[in-house]
């Protein structure tokens, strides 16, 4: 990826292709809160799944590079009872970008997916690759799939032979620090979320990126062709009044993607204060 932010997207490596399912079955030590892999990001076999101190066996019935699934043995929360058919889909970690641009205007995505029915709107979304910061993950997503960013990150492409690199750092639960860097002043980290509570689902890392400009020539209008998944796509800018009205109808279609959005413009209407550190300095 280093050579495709060098090029400033002209040529990127295709997406690997998913490896095969496996089964496996493991145990897991009480004393442990949680032993899910998050600083890899890998679905190793028998090394990456969710546990806490409830979990008393997995068995993985089958996994790909996104997602794996499972079957738990679970105790109750107060010890009384054991769930032995608790299942459990883990995804990789995600990110969500809501892009606004310097007059106002948002820019949504209006497309079809496997698990929606008819069109749907959404934000910039895309998981986060092994080794990858949040942040990264968040600037990347949005230049392949819109063309857009930053300001500053416009000059590090133009100035980096190797682009931007964020050191991965943690935080007090063992997590990926989703914290923006302090010189992308246009960048606002949302928070990091649970996608499903007792199900898994991973987590995603939600991003709002104010005064966007081009990466690339084009970025943002029909004349940008994104890259990856093949997946159609229509961009449709919209002001904070089609958001909130689009919102209200149920339009992003993903609960991930309706609280990117709505935590975004409860921020873009002084509604949600700044989130405490939400830079890493």
């Amino acid at each position: 990826k280093q050579q495709f932010y060098h090029q400033l997207l002209q040529q990127q490596q295709q997406q690997p292709v998913a490896t095969a399912a496996v089964e496996t079955t493991t145990t897991t030590d009480n004393k442990d809160k949680t032993s899910f892999n998050f600083k890899t990001g890998d679905f190793t076999p028998g090394q990456s799944t969710w546990k806490s101190h409830r979990t008393l066996s997995v068995k993985t019935l089958a996994e790909t590079e996104m997602a794996r699934c499972d079957v738990h043995t679970v105790k109750s929360e107060d010890g009384q009872s054991v769930f032995d058919d608790w299942m459990f889909l883990e995804e990789r970690n995600a990110i969500n970008v809501l892009i606004q641009f310097p007059g106002g205007k948002f820019l949504v995505i209006k497309q079809e997916k496997y698990a929606i029915h008819g069109q749907t709107l959404s934000p910039v979304g895309g998981m986060i690759d092994p080794g990858e910061s949040p942040f990264d993950a968040a600037r990347r997503e949005a230049i392949e799939e819109t063309g857009l960013s930053s300001y500053k990150t416009r000059e590090i492409l133009k100035s980096s032979h190797s682009g931007f690199n964020t050191p991965v750092t943690y935080t007090g639960d063992g997590m990926p620090d989703g914290r923006v860097t302090k010189e992308e002043i246009d960048w606002l980290f949302l928070g990091k979320y649970r996608t499903a509570a007792n199900r898994g689902g991973g987590f995603t890392y939600c991003y709002l990126l104010k005064n966007a400009v081009d990466i690339v020539p084009g970025g943002g209008t029909k004349d940008f062709k994104p890259e990856g998944d093949a997946e159609s796509q229509l961009f449709v800018r919209l002001d904070r009044t089609q958001m909130l009205l689009a919102l209200a109808n149920g339009d992003f279609k993903e609960i991930k993607w309706t609280a990117t959005v709505a935590m975004a413009l409860l921020h873009d209407h002084s509604l949600l204060p700044p989130m405490g550190n939400t830079q890493i300095r």
